[in-house]
This record gives structure tokens, sequence and C-alpha cells, in this order.
């Protein structure tokens, strides 16, 4: 009977250990304590990079790049960028990665956001010919791809009802930027720098906008923020939202 119990706690932790619900669940514990002694800034933190730790990440390449990439190549990554975001893909832990963003959701309203964003309205993409620019924002048409093979990207991305999230940076602040499908844990990552814009296309879901901010002053020191969640809907109207993020920086010990 000894045998039969240290057999199946040995499976028990072999399991726990090749999900990682182990290291999950301690880091819930530790976020929930801190949100449950007022300390919701220290949650927040902790529940944003355990929802990092439990979303497979697709690294958004730089639009310019595909201005020197092969078009075969470029047009591959482009298609593979549209098949990671639309997988129907489960969590490989997602209750923890649910319970994780809901925390995050839930502390981040419990105190002043080092970040914020101001959204304008939404501008409509419906159309193939006003969707198309906006999509080679995001991934620049390849110089030597012919027109039917680079359109057709296109029209798939279109087809799937994507939209454009635009977000923007004002000068001197660079952010980590993830933006996480609430759907199938899917994210979507990219370095946004100071003055700059990045072009995400999305399909119809709700997203969580997760992003770090980072700024250096003249004596050499870096400030870096805590985590900051912005939760977002992509309708199935296709359409661009352009998103302004501004930081407050407030030195903390």
């Amino acid at each position: 009977m000894r045998r039969t119990f240290t057999i199946l706690t040995a499976l028990a932790v072999l399991a726990a250990a090749l999900c990682g619900c182990g290291g999950s669940q301690a880091k819930l514990q530790e976020a929930k304590t801190a949100e449950n002694s007022g300390d919701h800034r220290k949650a927040a933190n902790i529940y944003a990079a355990l929802a990092l730790e439990l979303s497979p990440t697709y690294r958004l390449m730089e639009a310019q790049k595909g201005k020197v990439i092969p078009a075969p190549t470029w047009i591959a990554e482009a298609e593979k960028y549209i098949a990671w975001l639309t997988d129907a893909a489960t969590p490989r832990d997602a209750a923890g990665f649910r319970e994780a963003l809901d925390g995050l959701t839930r502390s981040a309203k419990q105190f002043e956001a080092d970040n914020t964003a101001h959204t304008a309205v939404s501008k409509n993409l419906d159309s193939l010919n006003a969707f198309a620019p906006q999509w080679n924002s995001a991934f620049n048409q390849p110089r030597d791809a012919g027109p039917d093979d680079w359109n057709a990207v296109i029209r798939r991305a279109h087809e799937k009802k994507f939209s454009v999230l635009r977000l923007s940076s004002p000068k001197n602040y660079v952010y980590e930027v993830s933006i996480v499908s609430r759907k199938n844990a899917r994210r979507v990552n990219f370095t946004l720098f100071s003055e700059s814009q990045i072009f995400a296309p999305l399909p119809p879901g709700d997203y969580s906008v997760i992003i770090r901010s980072t700024v250096e002053f003249q004596k050499g020191t870096t400030w870096t923020s805590d985590y900051t969640v912005f939760n977002v809907t992509m309708t199935e109207e296709r359409a661009l939202t352009a998103m302004d993020i501004k930081t407050k920086v407030a030195r903390r010990e």
C-alpha cells in the first residue's frame, strides 16, 4: 500500500512538472496572498508575469524586413502569423492562465497605473482596399513578390475578419508589448521604440495588451514600470484601432 502511494505521488509530481501546474499554483498563491494583504501592485506584477509565462509567443517581425527577406520566406511568415492567432489550440494550463489574467485585471483596477492609453474612434476597414494599406504597415509587401501572391495573403486575413491595432509611443519611452488572446492564450510580442508605431493585425476576439515601459535618464539610470494591462475587443467588423500609450514616471523604493 505504501509503495502504491509513493508511485502515485511520484506520478502526480511528474505530471505537475510536465504541465507546469505546480509552479503555476505556487505563483498564483503568492499573487493571491499579496492581493489579500492589499498589495495590489505586487499582485498585478505576479499575475502578469504568470500569464505571459503560460502564453506561447510569436515575436512580431519588423515590417521593414519585408523589403530585404526573400518573398517566399516573408509570405510564409505572414501566413504563419495568421495561423498563429487563429489556432483553436487550448493552453497547456488553461485554468491557471485564465486565473492569472482575471487576477491581473482585478488587481490593476486597485492602483494608478504607470502606463495609460488613449484610444481614438476606430476607422472602418471593411473593404479590401481600406484593409490592405494597414496590413502592409504591419508586413511590408516584399519587392520581389508577385502581386497575386501577396494579395492572396491579404485577402486571407481580410476573409478571416482581421482588424488592426496600431500602437504609438511618446518620446524617450520604450515599451515591451504583449498582446494576449484571452481565448487560446496565444500572444504576439514586440518592442515599441520611442516615437514609433507598430501595426498588429488581430482576428476577432478579446485580448489583453500587457506592457512594461522603460526610460533612460541623463545620469545613466534606467526606470522600468510595473506591468499595465489594457483589455481590448476586436469585433467582426474590421477596423483600425489607434492606441496612443503614455507613461508617468513614478519612482518607488
